[in-house]
């Protein structure tokens, strides 16, 4: 075989052998650098989903901060509930309204609808006929009409419908009542400006007492604390500019999974999604809903997160297959330094969530534990001592005339009142196994496992208040705030549940009260140390 031909043959074999390695080691290339980018993605996904929880949890609990006005089976004026809630809308401007919507009796409609008619004379329950077309109001038991919204303008056609000849509507309000819990509703249809957008309503039930039983939550309900939000500001305040133009970002509600509903749709403007990465998150469920982000990458994100490696390896490879092994090593340590970032976001991700779940089992006011926590907390050490056979202690303090002190002093100072009140409260409970949580409002709670001083510990507590000397002028009983503290210890056997020792300790807080306040009241029953 002539030299030319061998010749030949062995460029034709390196040309072959340089083009096969050259164009697979480009692919894997190409995957590992896709892999990393999806990893980047998803990391930022992640991240702005944390951050649309976190402002889907502070809108919501703008109908907690709403809700204390209508404490102690009192409904508030039109004009200050209006006040409040412009108050809270100049905060959170994703809220397009806020409202009120009191349960009304068949025998007692003509009488709401004349109180109102002194401020908008031509108000009356209505509701939508099959045309869609506001209409008087069904005769039926019992009414959900909107009483008051804020802003008025803009919503006025809101003003008196009853929310209960709304099939969705009422599903969402009866849920609520039955667990004792806010709810928020599937997606309706907003209209302002003449712009249709997706919003969805959250409720938050206003109970006269404490009610513990379905038939008990059914009867005492007084009514609804209403928040309209429109999806769209919420979700895009959560997204970055950055995030808006280059990802194409949907948000389902799986609430239903036979029937998911879209409520929010991104697809930024002349930049079409990358096929073939996606990514979808679940968002912890929230007020009775499931959602998810669905999103997928523009192809200018992955473009310019691409580093044009497997091009160039693949010129190289043609030119000199003795590169390749080269360009692997630094394709590997491109792939670690990849590795280390993710590892980097991955780690800082983690801390996020672990300050964002210290977030939800705290009181954002006066960074005690909240009521859920305390709950949980609460049962823990329930069924603890049913094993071991020890004393569990629930101190119930409520500051006395409160209402006056805000109502006089104005709200700021009241926060700053429970602020401190928190303060002395947690000074009080040393222990690694006490508790000291804000119950609600004015209500703060310990709970104190195995021990047998409780008295005493709620006498601290009331004497650590009084020492604050935070002036109360308009208190009944003293020149400063004060507490009313009551108290129950007990050794729970099998089968008893966590909520006996709260009402025992509210039965004593009651008897404090009644007793002239500022004092510590002890109830004893059959299981009491």
């Amino acid at each position: 075989m002539p030299s030319s031909v061998k010749v030949s043959l062995i460029i034709i074999g390196v040309i072959l052998t340089g083009v096969t390695l050259s164009g697979a080691t480009g692919y894997l290339v190409n995957q590992a650098e896709e892999r990393s980018i999806a990893s980047e993605f998803q990391a930022d996904i992640i991240k702005g989903s944390e951050v649309l929880e976190r402002e889907l949890l502070t809108n919501f609990e703008t109908l907690h901060s709403l809700s204390i006005l209508f404490g102690q089976s009192q409904v508030p004026g039109l004009d200050r509930f209006r006040e409040v809630s412009r108050e809270i809308l100049s905060r959170h401007p994703n809220i397009q309204a806020l409202e009120w919507i009191p349960k009304v009796p068949h025998s007692q409609k003509e009488q709401f609808q004349a109180a109102m008619r002194q401020y908008i004379p031509s108000y009356e329950f209505t509701q939508r006929d099959a045309q869609g077309l506001m209409v008087p109001v069904d005769t039926r038991e019992v009414y959900y009409p909107v009483h008051y919204v804020e802003p008025l303008m803009g919503n006025e056609a809101a003003l008196g419908f009853d929310l209960g000849s709304s099939p969705t509507r009422l599903s969402t309000l009866n849920q609520s009542i039955l667990t004792a819990s806010p709810q928020a509703s599937s997606s309706i249809d907003l209209i302002q400006g003449g712009e249709k957008r997706k919003g969805f309503l959250a409720v938050l039930p206003i109970f006269a007492g404490l009610p513990t039983t379905t038939l008990s939550r059914k009867e005492n309900v007084e009514g609804f604390v209403l928040g309209v939000f429109r999806i769209g500001d919420i979700v895009n305040s959560s997204l970055t500019a950055d995030n808006r133009a280059e990802f194409h970002i949907r948000l389902i509600d799986k609430t239903r999974p036979d029937k998911p509903e879209l409520l929010f749709s991104n697809a930024p403007k002349g930049r079409s999604p990358y096929q073939r990465i996606s990514f979808e998150r679940e968002l912890p469920s929230l007020w009775g809903r499931n959602w998810a982000i669905q999103a997928s990458p523009s192809n200018i994100y992955v473009t310019q997160r691409g580093d044009n490696f497997s091009l160039i390896l693949s010129l190289a490879g043609l030119i000199f297959t003795a590169l390749i092994a080269l360009y692997i090593y630094l394709t590997a340590r491109h792939a670690a330094i990849v590795e280390e970032t993710v590892r980097e976001k991955t780690l800082a991700l983690n801390l996020a969530n672990q300050e964002l779940q210290a977030l939800s089992r705290s009181d954002g006011l006066t960074e005690l534990a909240n009521r859920r926590h305390l709950d949980e907390f609460l049962e823990k050490e329930w069924y603890r001592a049913i094993r071991n056979r020890a004393a569990i202690s629930f101190v119930f303090a409520d500051v006395d005339f409160f209402k006056a002190y805000n109502d006089h002093y104005g709200h700021l100072r009241g926060d700053e009142c429970l602020r401190a009140i928190a303060g002395a409260l947690k000074s009080v409970t040393r222990r690694p196994g006490d508790l000291a949580a804000r119950y609600g409002g004015e209500e703060f709670a310990l709970v104190l496992a195995d021990t047998e001083n409780s008295l005493a510990m709620a006498e601290k507590c009331r004497a650590a208040v009084l020492a604050l000397q935070i002036p109360h002028e308009y208190s009944e009983i003293s020149e400063f705030v004060t507490i009313s503290v009551g108290v129950c210890t007990l050794i729970p056997e099998a089968g008893d549940k966590p909520q006996m020792i709260i009402k025992a300790a509210d039965e004593a807080l009651y008897s404090a009260k009644q007793a002239g306040r500022n004092q510590v009241s002890w109830l004893e029953s059959k299981l009491a140390v």
